[in-house]
């Protein structure tokens, strides 16, 4: 059996209509809601403990964390845990299973939480991200391979700089190692990285635009070789780059483009750089958040209250079905 969490946003202030996570049952690729569980406000972002016993979520807009004990189909809130920094955004789990990675965004600072099972214990460090211009607002903290270094993508927002950082992890304390100095208001949002741990891609929020690098994992250094538009030339409106991925064959990159509700495709070369392939639709309006599983991108539309699912062949993306979930903005599976 196949289960899948929903995290949304639930306030007035982000025109929501979202009242929890929920849990959906999925049957022959048949999705049946079972639940959901009724938490803070804005369960925005999630992760699975890899013992599939926990799950643990980020509250946007507010300043804290919660864990919760998986019960078969239904989840328990079991602690929560205020970090001090404004609207955490994205949560990590590192290599030894004892630290909570979490980036805020309004607070610019990256925090590593110790913890224990369902129970959070404490900050054990954290790295406040201040530029020469003013504050820089983490929007992700993302692993690399190895789960030694840590990518956080951090935005300007008109009150300091752009740019990605790569952090060195080791026993849950903090070490910059490389900064790369966006352009100006081009606001860093999400990466992913290669299997081999060698080919990066970071989506540029305002800039509406792709820069791929080289990273070296020895040394946790970035270098930089091309920026590619996520917008075709005849597109000439507003857009919000959102989020960034991978195929399961590492064939096509795929990133989401909100106001203008389309994904971009790219082929990946052998040297890992970007050509071009095709725009498709997202079938809904502020694709904000998109995973593959198995064959299948799942695009959520915050504002569509839906989850699209696309099955991936011959390195493009068909429409599969529709499930209807209230202001979706994460999801993650997990086999029992």
């Amino acid at each position: 059996m196949l289960l899948a969490y929903v995290g949304c946003r639930t306030t007035k202030e982000r025109n929501a209509r979202g009242k929890g996570i929920t849990t959906f049952e999925i049957i022959d690729d048949v999705w049946k809601e079972v639940g959901v569980t009724k938490t803070l406000e804005n369960p925005s972002y999630q992760i699975i403990h890899p013992n599939k016993k926990f799950l643990y979520s980020v509250h946007g807009d507010i300043t804290k964390i919660s864990s919760y004990k998986i019960n078969d189909k239904n989840l328990e809130l079991s602690d929560t845990f205020d970090i001090g920094g404004k609207n955490p955004v994205f949560i990590e789990i590192d290599k030894e299973e004892k630290y909570l990675i979490v980036a805020a965004l309004q607070g610019g600072t990256l925090y590593s939480i110790e913890f224990e099972n369902d129970k959070i214990i404490g900050i054990k460090d954290k790295l406040e991200f201040k530029t020469k211009t003013g504050l820089a607002f983490a929007h992700q903290c993302y692993f690399d391979k190895t789960k030694n270094y840590i990518f956080v993508s951090c935005q300007g927002r008109d009150r300091g700089d752009s740019g990605l950082y790569v952090v060195r992890i080791n026993k849950g304390k903090f070490e910059i190692t490389d900064y790369f100095e966006a352009r100006k208001h081009s606001e860093p949002r999400h990466v992913v990285i290669s299997s081999n741990n060698k080919n990066l891609y970071l989506i540029n929020e305002w800039g509406n635009y792709v820069t791929f690098f080289e990273f070296d994992d020895t040394n946790g250094k970035l270098n930089p070789k091309e920026n590619i538009p996520t917008l075709p030339k005849n597109y000439t409106g507003q857009s919000q780059a959102s989020t960034v991925v991978l195929s399961p064959d590492e064939k096509i990159l795929v990133g989401s483009n909100r106001i203008y509700d389309h994904l971009v495709l790219y082929k990946i070369r052998e040297d890992g750089s970007l050509e071009e392939k095709e725009y498709i639709e997202t079938y809904g309006e502020t694709p904000r958040f998109m995973t593959f599983y198995k064959n299948s991108l799942y695009v959520l539309n915050e504002d569509s209250d839906t989850i699209i699912e696309f099955e991936y062949k011959n390195e493009t993306l068909v429409k599969k079905q529709v499930i209807d979930s209230p202001s979706p903005v994460c999801l993650n599976f997990m086999e029992v």
